[in-house]
């Protein structure tokens, strides 16, 4: 008798419920509060890489003698000081894969086909224009392997197309 007395003072009794609804609200807040912390690093190293390659893109347009490889290495060496400044180095800084090209093309010309840099190569009779493509690519990895299901298939890719003439 005194045990079905207990399991019924269990059904009026409203103190532990709190405790446990808290518990649940608060597992549900912890996960919320980590995506965000998560999508807004992912939001800042795409500002980092997309803003590395202005700069590289920058350095271009100062210098028209620029070959395509100081200015990947410029653009790797920037990525990698981000790790070196602060202390940490992000694994998402590590290995960004960094492509520069330079091509010429046909002013107006939408499909971009490549041409060589002669003077009558445009059907246009206009001189060919010079393109630098740089490109950055990188996939995503986040920082807690619990929201690796959310952020798969994200990457870090970022790409400018500079045109010199």
């Amino acid at each position: 008798m005194k045990f079905l007395y207990f399991v019924f003072s269990l059904k009026k009794d409203e103190n532990g419920s709190v405790f446990i609804e808290f518990g649940a609200i608060l597992a549900v807040l912890i996960l919320v509060l980590l995506f965000v912390f998560d999508f807004s690093r992912l939001m800042y190293l795409r500002l980092v890489i997309s803003g590395e390659i202005r700069s590289g893109a920058q350095i271009i347009l100062k210098d028209t003698n620029t070959d395509a490889n100081s200015i990947k290495s410029y653009i790797s060496n920037n990525l990698s000081s981000y790790c070196s400044e602060a202390g940490y180095c992000d694994p998402n800084l590590e290995g960004v894969e960094v492509i520069v090209k330079r091509f010429f093309t046909c002013p107006l010309d939408s499909s971009e086909t490549e041409v060589l840099p002669t003077k009558t190569d445009c059907s246009t009779g206009k001189t060919p224009s010079i393109y630098f493509s740089i490109e950055a690519k990188k996939d995503y990895v986040p920082f807690l392997s619990i929201l690796s299901t959310s952020f798969s298939g994200v990457n870090l890719n970022s790409k400018l197309k500079v045109q010199m003439r």
